[in-house]
């Protein structure tokens, strides 16, 4: 039921946000790519993407149909988007990674690099790969792009979220088990 209920999810995002939605299938893919079970996986997958296309696809094909003129308007939008500074909200590409204290606090960067150092250190785990898949897929594909929008990269947002509260509370509990100097260590 797992991939049937992110299709749909996958589904409504194409028609709410469109391209934004596709991260959807790559956080999935993530979770769900397993070397021991790669049938499965892949079946996974494709019901995920199949469930997206019958969600999405009636809608986006009767509006290209009955709008034609509008939906090449928006999709050329969509291009120009990705081709083109826009309405002068261009920048460097670490731009993101700059409003980043703007958007989710002073002190975001302390979980983020927490979590790497965390990651790469001990091995990740599944979950811990859709966490960065998560997090790293809109900032990475929205930092090439020449226009920069604050409303490009929240979709991260979430991922970020649990990171965070993972690093606070692992702090919380590293502080209240080890003695002063050995509080460092046990929170990395």
């Amino acid at each position: 039921i797992a991939p049937v209920l992110a299709g749909v999810a996958m589904g409504a995002g194409l028609l709410a946000k469109s391209a934004p939605a596709l991260l959807v299938a790559v956080v999935a893919a993530a979770v769900w790519l397993d070397r021991r079970a790669i049938g499965e996986s892949v079946k996974r997958l494709a019901l995920l993407l199949v469930t997206a296309v019958v969600i999405a696809a009636p809608w986006t094909i009767y509006t290209n149909v009955r709008f034609t003129a509008e939906s090449a308007a928006g999709f050329h939008s969509i291009v120009q988007h990705m081709t083109e500074v826009l309405d002068g909200s261009g920048g460097p590409w670490w731009v993101y990674l700059k409003d980043m204290p703007h958007s989710f606090g002073d002190l975001v960067y302390i979980p983020v690099i927490w979590f790497l150092v965390r990651f790469f250190r001990r091995g990740a785990t599944r979950m811990d790969w859709a966490l960065l898949v998560w997090l790293a897929t809109p900032y990475l594909v929205f930092s090439m792009m020449p226009t920069k929008l604050p409303a490009f990269v929240p979709i991260g947002a979430p991922a970020l979220f649990l990171i965070s509260a993972a690093f606070w509370f692992q702090l919380k509990d590293a502080a209240a088990k080890a003695p002063v100097a050995g509080r460092i260590g046990a929170i990395i």
